[in-house]
């Protein structure tokens, strides 16, 4: 998910990149894939480094349309984004 670091990065384009590298997994004849909605992101910790705004939200969006794909395409998927973002 540090594609999703730069705002310019949008969510919409780190999944073309995703369906991308799914299809060249695919390409390898692997058909048992599982997507993966990394750990949450947190914007208020109080660190040397500047939080990045807005890093959360878009990997909640992202997760939710990787989950899309998963059932679409018959792909298991694990969420670690949305139930520990609930427990925050």
């Amino acid at each position: 998910m540090n594609d999703l670091n730069d705002e310019e990065y949008e969510v919409d384009q780190y999944i073309e990149d995703m369906k991308s590298l799914i299809e060249a997994v695919k390409s390898k004849d692997i058909q048992d894939i599982t997507l993966f909605a990394s750990s949450p992101y947190d914007e208020t910790v109080s660190v040397d480094v500047a939080p990045i705004p807005g890093k959360l939200e878009r990997m909640l969006i992202a997760a939710k349309k990787l989950k899309q794909i998963a059932k679409i395409e018959g792909y298991h998927f694990v969420d670690f984004t949305s139930p520990i973002t609930k427990i925050n």
